[in-house]
């Protein structure tokens, strides 16, 4: 029976929500890794993590094997902010490190000074 993945670092540790960033999960014994599933305790309890595929070049919705002690995501699928695993897989033997999704930047519709509105305004 092959050896067990073990992980030893996601990097970087966070991101954004909106997701798209690329991702490096290393470690030893990775190159068997057949799925890397992403998510928080309950998504995981309820059997609803981002499921990652393994592809055999990046892509979004997949992971690439670089060796046996390094995965690459391209680009990581977008979740709501907060702490979340992110569990490699490898013949139903798992281990996992953890990441941050940031919350997204706060939105200002404010205009400039002495700048005209373009907004919209209700009239009755």
């Amino acid at each position: 029976m092959p050896a067990p993945p073990v992980v030893t670092a996601v990097t970087p540790t966070n991101g954004p929500s909106g997701g798209d960033n690329g991702v490096t999960v290393s470690g030893v014994n990775l190159s068997g890794a057949t799925a890397i599933e992403i998510g928080t305790a309950a998504e995981f309890a309820a059997g609803k993590p981002a499921a990652l595929a393994l592809c055999s070049s990046p892509a979004p919705g997949c992971f690439t094997v670089t060796n046996s002690t390094s995965l690459g995501i391209s680009a990581m699928p977008s979740h709501p902010a907060g702490a979340v695993k992110v569990v490699v897989v490898s013949l139903g033997i798992s281990d996992s490190g953890s990441y941050t999704y940031n919350p997204g930047p706060a939105l200002n519709f404010s205009d400039p000074p002495g700048a005209r509105s373009t907004r919209p305004t209700a009239t009755n």
